[in-house]
């Protein structure tokens, strides 16, 4: 019975691998899969800096001149609630000739305290954090 027990769990666990390995597959053809530790930093930063400081609609550039990765951080719009600060941020990122855009949301305490943390979007309203 314990053999029993553990195969399944082994099984089940190797499916679900599986699964979620597929769901990530779109990362082979990103350019953030060839940055490196360097490229990592600088970008986050950016994203930080970014956040903190840019109104919406306006972009901030990042670059490594070492490894050639650059991209563009641009917050779209702004939320404000009693409890927290939302931004909806344009993200654009390159490096080998490989380019991507991606839309998400960051928060952070309304208090202005921290870093800004990504967060999901509303699910009842897809288009707000």
């Amino acid at each position: 019975m314990k053999r029993i027990t553990i195969l399944l769990l082994l099984l089940a666990s190797l499916a679900s691998t599986g699964a979620e390995a597929l769901n990530l597959r779109w990362l082979n053809y990103s350019p953030v899969r060839y940055y490196n530790d360097e490229d990592w930093s600088i970008y986050s930063a950016t994203v930080q800096e970014a956040l903190n400081a840019e109104p919406d609609g306006k972009s901030r550039e990042w670059k490594n001149p070492k490894t050639g990765a650059n991209g563009k951080v641009t917050p779209l719009k702004t939320y404000n609630t009693p409890k927290r600060t939302c931004r909806k941020v344009s993200l654009f990122n390159s490096i080998r000739g490989l380019t991507g855009q991606s839309v998400y949301f960051f928060c952070k305490p309304a208090s202005g305290e921290g870093e800004w943390v990504l967060t999901e979007p509303n699910k009842k309203k897809p288009d707000t954090p």
